[in-house]
């Protein structure tokens, strides 16, 4: 598969915006081939008219993602002669992989709030995909002290476990599969990030997983084990969306156990395994704080279409193709010891 990322801008520039619209769409919807009479044809309607020349332009600029094969045809033989007819059809093809389809998702909420945004992205996600993939809500309440407190963050944990196990049950008798994407925010990465950690501890065919996991606001350690995580088969990708200006992930590495400010800096790839690809993709959202990027009135929508979709949806092995990333200039060091709470070495 191409790795490739198509400049679309570049693509754009001074040419039909139907005719590079529906080459975009092929491309986003993976795997695909066609000649330039083709895609000119399939471009053009009452209003635009698109020439196979068009197409052809568009399309010989489109390596290295798009190959480009010469098929020849040898047809029957002239009378006079007795030589055959010979045509020469260029096709492109480009091999993406198959679109993910989403499974189904868990929407987990942060401290002191009751999570407004997981009904707004329920809805988002409806009109990105055409029909909804089912979506489970998790509420736990308004929690703010009992963060600070261990057996309250426990309680949650467990809360947490017991809801997604009996979901994944529900599901995975529907046909959905047992197996979630989720997004998290808040203290709720931390929850889904520790019980993660905790079925390393069960027995294999008792452990709960999940798919593509999107944490944003989150307070998890920068150099969180998601390469164990990921070749224990507990988890698929991870995208981090966080907001630069989030002043409050670095204020829970005083006073949350285990915890860091990955949701301001991003996660270190050295927690990765160096010989697999890349296991978090760390996308920045300039000048956001704690919540912004959950923000239904401040584009979140916009960055749900550029960002998330194409996470949620990009092929198997190809979960980043698309997306910028931005990652930690260096890696993280942990508070001095007093100045923060304890910490557990996931090594």
């Amino acid at each position: 598969m191409s790795s490739a990322v198509p400049d679309w801008e570049r693509l754009g520039a001074g040419r039909s915006a139907s005719l590079v619209g529906l080459l975009r769409q092929r491309y986003e919807q993976g795997s695909f081939a066609t000649t330039a009479v083709e895609l000119a044809r399939d471009a053009s309607d009452d209003g635009v008219a698109c020439s196979p020349n068009e197409a052809a332009a568009l399309l010989d600029q489109c390596e290295p993602w798009l190959s480009r094969l010469e098929e020849t045809v040898e047809g029957p033989e002239d009378p006079n002669t007795g030589v055959p007819s010979i045509t020469t059809t260029v096709r492109y093809e480009y091999r993406g992989g198959i679109v993910r389809q989403v499974p189904w998702m868990m929407f987990i909420h942060g401290m002191g709030t009751t999570g407004e945004w997981q009904q707004h992205l329920s809805f988002d996600l409806a009109t990105w995909q055409g029909t909804a993939p089912p979506a489970f809500i998790l509420k736990y309440g308004t929690v703010v002290v009992g963060t600070f407190i261990g057996v309250r963050r426990r309680m949650l944990l467990k809360k947490l476990s017991n809801e997604l196990g009996t979901v994944a049950k529900r599901a995975d008798r529907h046909n959905a599969g047992a197996v979630p994407d989720v997004v998290a925010h808040s203290l709720g990465t931390w929850l889904i990030g520790h019980l993660l950690l905790a079925q390393l501890r069960r027995p294999e065919h008792e452990r709960l997983r999940i798919g593509r996991l999107i944490v944003t606001g989150s307070i998890l350690r920068p150099d969180f084990p998601w390469g164990k995580l990921q070749r224990a088969g507990l988890v698929d990708d991870v995208l981090n969306h966080y907001g630069t200006d989030d002043w409050v992930v670095p204020m829970a590495h005083w006073s949350v156990r285990d915890s860091g400010p990955s949701g301001q800096r991003g996660f270190d790839l050295a927690a990765a395994d160096p010989a697999s690809n890349r296991f978090v993709l760390n996308v920045a959202a300039p000048g956001h704080g704690h919540s912004d990027v959950l923000d239904e009135t401040n584009d979140a929508y916009e960055r749900y279409l550029s960002v998330w979709k194409p996470f949620l949806t990009n092929p198997v092995g190809h979960a980043g193709r698309g997306i910028d990333v931005t990652d930690p200039a260096e890696a993280w060091k942990p508070y001095p010891w007093p100045a923060r709470r304890g910490w557990r070495a996931h090594r």
